[in-house]
């Protein structure tokens, strides 16, 4: 709301859009949408999430430039080094080993005071507890998964409400002082059940091709980072000074540091 509301041209900002292919040269990018519409600019940015269109468009365009240049983050055949300059176990960039119940919960008067932020931790679980003013609280709640999943196989939760009982049924007694994960759910008039899409991808930039935020490295969802991102900043310039035509995948993010190149 408060990006759009800070556009200078709301014009631009389009919706029930779906990017199905990308063309790249030297002179800019043209991105083909699944409804026939086509747009042309200087540089593509992707926020479009852990299943991200840019960032496959990304790959197949490196690839058809250097075959294989995109293998390791396809495949997850890098290993990245640990601080006693050990290497961890090759995993996909993108696994799955966690999944969290997150909602919102109005409590009766006195349950929980204001500001308040508990923790609870357990054996492949762990559980935390946010209050907000008018008795509302924030809670996130995780459980280890029987294996670890690649992206492409992780569980989807399709019958969220279901899922979520089931969920609540396993680890209902998962507690914040006198409060249980069942008390609060008993409570809660907002809420999802999600995997917990882990890793960073090696390749972030190709050309004039950027993935930002949740497509190149998963955040977890607690941190309240939905925007995903500033990651990059707005706007872009030329050499000569002149603003750059971007389009932006999903949504414009905030600005912080320039984007070079």
């Amino acid at each position: 709301m408060i990006l759009r509301d800070n556009l200078r041209d709301k014009g631009k900002l389009l919706v029930n859009k779906q990017v199905e292919r990308v063309d790249h040269s030297t002179h800019g990018v043209t991105v083909h949408c699944k409804d026939g519409s086509t747009y042309e600019a200087d540089v593509l940015v992707g926020a479009d999430g852990v299943r991200s269109k840019v960032r496959e468009e990304m790959w197949r365009l490196a690839e058809q430039k250097s075959p294989n240049s995109m293998r390791s983050d396809r495949n997850g055949e890098y290993r990245w080094p640990e601080y006693n300059g050990a290497f961890l176990t090759a995993l996909p960039a993108l696994s799955v080993e966690y999944n969290c119940l997150f909602g919102i919960a109005k409590l009766p008067d006195g349950w929980v005071e204001p500001g308040d932020v508990n923790f609870c931790l357990g054996n492949d679980r762990c559980a935390s507890l946010i209050s907000a003013k008018n008795d509302r609280v924030c809670f996130f709640a995780s459980e280890k998964l029987d294996k670890t999943y690649s992206l492409a196989d992780a569980p989807r939760y399709t019958d969220n409400a279901k899922e979520a009982q089931a969920f609540v049924a396993r680890n209902g007694h998962m507690t914040w002082k006198n409060l249980t994960l069942a008390d609060v759910w008993d409570k809660t008039f907002s809420f999802r059940l999600v995997p917990l899409e882990e890793g960073v991808f090696k390749t972030w930039t190709w050309g004039r091709i950027a993935c930002v935020g949740d497509s190149v490295h998963k955040q977890t969802p607690n941190l309240g980072a939905g925007m995903q991102l500033q990651d990059i900043s707005l706007p872009l310039w030329h050499d000569s000074g002149e603003q750059r035509q971007v389009f932006w995948s999903r949504f414009v993010p905030l600005s912080s540091h320039p984007l070079s190149g």
